[in-house]
């Protein structure tokens, strides 16, 4: 049975792109790390370019920058958003054109679904220290940071490559007790590209030691040519008795996309079982949808 949010509180959160209403509160913070690594102005983001990255070979460390915080339960997670990076190219710097398709998918901007995603799996304890879990479409990573917090291994997927050494990645170290890059490569992945290619390159087959026994993916249906990739990239890397959570608003106005088609997308394709586990009716209606194997061999 699905069970509802209804977030009161008036507080406004103008740092981020939209308003969200939560009792888990955001503060500001500085970090002592290094710099941030720069991106060129006259280099484009990598169009989807398929690659794992590794912690070892990124430099991602915060030098007295004001980070962000939000507390879910007993865990604080820190985290810097694109108001932090000066070096980000001026095109992708507009409010008004979040998404450049192909080119860069939103991964700069926190979007509200992904912090319904992360308290859920917060209030629901969804999490725990021995799974493998792979966040899709992650840019900030919230989620992710959690489970990983959590002690869960976690590879984070974003479609841009810049997004995970700017963003993602740097929010992994702000929430590690190390900075030793070894370590936290023992945990974490960042795995950038085009959901076809990934699954095409990386998962040709469903190798056991290679499958996730939790996916998660939220504000990543908003565009109904993209959800059959996402869907089969799915299929091809969760175990067999493993869940996904998908977070998303039930329609995305202008580009076609929601909960109502992606279910009829599922309802087609037949491999999952799914249910509605979370709606939310503040702002835009929002839901989580719980995605299980039919066939659980």
């Amino acid at each position: 049975m699905a069970f509802r949010f209804n977030f009161n509180s008036p507080e406004k959160l103008s740092d981020f792109r939209f308003n969200f209403n939560s009792p888990e509160k955001l503060s500001d913070s500085p970090s002592e790390l290094k710099p941030l690594p720069e991106l060129n102005e006259n280099k484009k983001l990598s169009h989807g370019d398929c690659k794992y990255i590794s912690a070892d070979d990124l430099t991602c460390k915060v030098d007295q920058k004001i980070t962000k915080k939000i507390q879910s339960g007993n865990l604080e997670i820190k985290f810097v958003t694109e108001e932090l990076i000066s070096t980000v190219p001026s095109y992708l710097n507009n409010s008004e054109s979040d998404l450049l398709p192909d080119q860069y998918e939103e991964g700069f901007i926190v979007w509200e679904c992904s912090v319904d995603l992360l308290r859920f799996l917060s209030s629901e304890n969804c999490i725990h220290p021995d799974y493998s879990v792979l966040e899709l479409g992650c840019g900030v990573g919230l989620p992710g940071l959690f489970s990983y917090l959590c002690g869960a291994h976690v590879t984070f997927q974003d479609f841009n490559s810049e997004v995970l050494e700017l963003i993602t990645a740097p929010n992994v170290f702000l929430n590690s007790e190390t900075e030793d890059s070894k370590m936290i490569s023992n945990r974490c992945k960042f795995l950038s590209g085009d959901w076809g290619d990934i699954e095409e390159r990386f998962f040709p087959d469903r190798k056991t030691n290679e499958l996730f026994d939790v996916i998660l993916t939220s504000e990543t249906i908003y565009n109904r040519e993209s959800q059959k990739k996402l869907l089969k990239l799915m299929k091809s890397v969760l175990k067999q008795n493993g869940i996904i959570y998908v977070a998303a608003k039930s329609h995305y106005f202008g580009v076609g996309g929601g909960i109502a088609n992606f279910e009829d997308l599922l309802k087609e394709d037949n491999t999952f079982d799914f249910s509605t586990v979370l709606n939310i009716q503040e702002g835009l209606d929002r839901q989580i949808l719980k995605l299980t194997f039919k066939d659980k061999r």
